[in-house]
Order: C-alpha cells, then sequence, then structure tokens
C-alpha cells in the first residue's frame, strides 16, 4: 500500500543514524520505510532536507530531502512531504507507518529520530508519556 503501513518489525541504528521499519509479509506484498541521515553531511542543515534520505518499498521511490515534518508518536510514525515527493516521487504527501512500540523500541526509535533531524528540530514532533511520568518530548 502506497502510502503506509502496519509494520511488524524495525530498527534503529545511531551509528548509521537510521531508522526503518518493515511489515510482516514477505514476497512482493512486503512493505519497508528507511530515513537515513546522510554520512557525506551529517552535521549540516541545508535546503529541503537534502542530506536526509527516504526510501519506500522500493529504491525508486526513494531519495533525498523533501520532508516537511516528522512525528513519532507510541502508535506510530508519520512523514509529510512536499510536492515533489507527492507528484513525482511516491504519490501522497503522508506516509504513515503504524507500530505497536515497546517502551525499549519507541526510546530507541526517539533516540534515531534525533540524529537524523539533527538542526531541524522544528519539523520534528515526538509524543509520548512511559514508566513513572517520563516524558519524551522532542
Amino acid at each position: 500500500m502506497r502510502g503506509g503501513f502496519e509494520a511488524f518489525g524495525m530498527e534503529a541504528s545511531i551509528p548509521d543514524r537510521l531508522l526503518s521499519f518493515w511489515s510482516r509479509d514477505d514476497g512482493p506484498s512486503r512493505h519497508y520505510f528507511v530515513i537515513q541521515r546522510s554520512e557525506e553531511s551529517p552535521n549540516e542543515v541545508v535546503s529541503r532536507l537534502e542530506n536526509i534520505y527516504l526510501e519506500l518499498d522500493d529504491q525508486c521511490w526513494g531519495g533525498y530531502g523533501g520532508i516537511e515534518r516528522v512525528k513519532l508518536a507510541p502508535n506510530g510514525l508519520t512523514v509529510h512531504l512536499d510536492r515533489h515527493w507527492a507528484t513525482e516521487v511516491i504519490g501522497t504527501d503522508t506516509v504513515r507507518i503504524a507500530v505497536a512500540f515497546t517502551d525499549e523500541n519507541y526510546r530507541a526509535a526517539v533516540q534515531a529520530l534525533r540524529i537524523i533531524m539533527l538542526g531541524y528540530e522544528d519539523r520534528l514532533e515526538i509524543t509520548g508519556v512511559f514508566h513513572a511520568g517520563e516524558r519524551l518530548g522532542g
């Protein structure tokens, strides 16, 4: 399904500045989403966020930049994209990944997104409350 899916698995890698999700299905109906900060400019802030790579289901639906806003919540990830992405790349302006996070996985996703979105904090929204009133804010 172009534009989103229900995630079965997740990888959050701080060293690779990467967050990825994939569906349960194998074969042609399998879905995945990757968001990753470029190795060439990990600390730079550039226009259109062109040092952040996105990919949905296939490399032909991937590329750099075009992020309007990223929202992480305990029930999933939503990425709002600019007009170029919506019309030229994947055919939608919003990617929604439904996720049943564990506390540990949610914290890992928060850490990875904070590194990926470093310098673009005004486009990142993180919500969630866990353990003894600890608030995860962004």
